[in-house]
């Protein structure tokens, strides 16, 4: 039987005998094949797994160093993405990052001459903290970055550094705040180990450095440690530092509470409740937290509000086997709160 033209064909028959006829229409022959990949499905990654892609991805960077500082940059927010969900994303600086990727004293004499020209790389030395604590060490008797190279330690937080910063204290040649570097280590020095440690932290707070930032820092300290020896050293000091009785008082109080220790599971849940328990004034919330570039080691702000002051201190924790754990908190920043006055108006009659 003949087949109608498809002009006589009902509409429904026609596109039913369409890919029929065009399957074998000359001109489907010339069309190139059209490449249709297999649909995946996303894979939830645990954290475990965040660490192993994190981990490749800094051995592939090390491995491709460049001192292009946009590649450097782009590379490092790659990174900062595979970071466990507890850090937000970071991006390195480029200039450090050069700086991380020499070795012994050619690393040690770049970083120096970095201190020495810029005074905002607190946190991105933190960030490559791991590479550069060598360096770091060996600068802690250099007259002009002496000073800047101990808080840098003292902000990563390792307590074998913290230790090094007491037995080799840095010697800044201003006069002016000659000791304020033993702020950072008071504040620093949560798990004292030997006599020498104490004793620090004994000078600190009975304000021998003649410095009212380092005795307050080892008052706090004291407190956060929580421990029978600590408890005698605020006694001691309460004798003798008229000046920071109620601090002394607060503190003291709060080690005979019995208080809970100062780690967790969850960095976020451990961080309000470090800065519900040094709170200065009124608490008003925590930054997310900035990891390291190995997230094993973050950093948190803590703001508060007392009077007109707005007050900043940020707090370093380490993580070691899904623990995080508190490690140093200190006043990083001090702001004038200008608040509205409001004017009084005459009242129409």
């Amino acid at each position: 039987m003949m087949s109608l033209p498809g002009r006589l064909l009902s509409p429904a028959r026609r596109t039913a005998l369409e890919p029929r006829e065009r399957a074998f229409s000359p001109r489907s022959f010339s069309r190139k094949p059209t490449y249709h990949p297999p649909r995946v499905k996303r894979a939830r990654i645990s954290l475990s797994d965040h660490q192993v892609v994190y981990t490749w991805i800094m051995k592939v960077r090390s491995a491709f160093a460049t001192t292009n500082g946009l590649l450097v940059a782009m590379l490092t927010a790659f990174v900062g993405s595979a970071q466990p969900p507890a850090c937000r994303l970071q991006i390195g600086d480029p200039d450090v990052f050069r700086v991380a990727q020499l070795q012994g004293s050619l690393q040690q004499t770049a970083l120096q001459g970095l201190l020495a020209n810029r005074r905002d790389l607190s946190e991105a030395v933190f960030y490559y903290g791991d590479r550069l604590r060598p360096s770091l060490r060996g600068l802690l008797q250099d007259g002009e970055v002496g000073e800047s190279a101990a808080w840098s330690l003292a902000l990563i937080g390792e307590p074998e550094d913290v230790k090094a910063i007491i037995g080799s204290p840095p010697r800044p040649k201003k006069l002016a705040f000659a000791s304020r570097w033993a702020y950072g280590v008071a504040t620093s020095l949560l798990e004292p180990t030997s006599d020498s440690e104490w004793a620090f932290l004994q000078k600190c707070a009975l304000n021998e450095f003649d410095d009212r930032w380092v005795d307050a820092g080892a008052i706090q300290t004291l407190k956060l440690i929580a421990s029978p020896r600590s408890r005698e050293l605020l006694e001691g000091a309460q004798r003798v530092n008229a000046y920071r009785l109620k601090s002394l008082t607060r503190a003291l109080e709060y080690v005979d509470s019995g208080p809970l220790p100062l780690f967790g599971s969850d960095l976020q849940t451990l961080a309000e409740f470090v800065a519900r328990t040094v709170v200065v004034g009124e608490w008003k919330g925590n930054s997310p937290a900035r990891c390291n570039e190995m997230a094993d080691k973050a950093l948190v702000d803590f703001t508060f509000e007392a009077g007109m002051d707005r007050l900043t201190y940020t707090a370093t924790f380490h993580k070691s086997d899904a623990v995080w754990k508190l490690r140093g908190v200190r006043e990083t920043m001090q702001a004038f709160i200008l608040r509205p006055t409001p004017v009084p108006t005459k009242s129409r009659r």
